[in-house]
């Protein structure tokens, strides 16, 4: 559970956050609001209260509004570039997280390198030189991307495979 407190101790923006969890969508945040209600009375006729809790799904938290708008940084657009490429020429159905997960659009990781290698520059004397910094550069993307749940990535068949998460998911 998220809330944004200030210095007076009040909060505001209330959501709750998922953060991990297999087979969908993950890092995606659902505003709510805390309604008091009273339950009953102490022995000094106190209010006894407790609090429920109202979704606001027609509301967008401030935070997940900025993490779309910050969905792939500027250095992981050249390898999204790669991956939707290499998904359109080679992509096949697939589904990792077998047949009760959602089926996906995957590509093998050697296509997304071929693709990345094609169109990314790399600086260097030689060769060789430039080949380790695409190397470099290419696992620097992945994972970069899955750390921020941009791809998701599995073995099907003794081939690692890749495949965009998209933000609805």
């Amino acid at each position: 559970m998220l809330a944004n407190r200030d210095e007076g101790g009040a909060i505001s923006n209330t959501r709750m956050a998922i953060r991990k969890v297999r087979g969908t969508r993950s890092g995606y945040e659902i505003p709510f609001d805390l309604e008091v209600v009273t339950v009953g009375e102490n022995y000094d006729r106190e209010p006894i209260t407790t609090c429920v809790v109202n979704w606001q799904t027609d509301r967008t938290s401030t935070s997940a509004v900025a993490a779309r708008r910050e969905r792939w940084p500027t250095s992981s657009k050249v390898f999204r570039q790669a991956l939707l490429t290499s998904l359109a020429d080679h992509g096949i159905r697939a589904w990792p997280f077998g047949n009760e997960g959602s089926e996906v659009r995957a590509v093998a990781l050697q296509a997304v390198r071929t693709a990345l290698f094609s169109i990314n520059p790399a600086d260097g004397d030689d060769e060789a030189k430039r080949s380790e910094a695409k190397r470099k550069a290419f696992n620097r993307a992945v994972e970069a991307c899955l750390g921020r749940s941009l791809i998701g990535s599995v073995t099907l068949n003794g081939v690692d495979h890749l495949w965009l998460i998209e933000a609805s998911e």
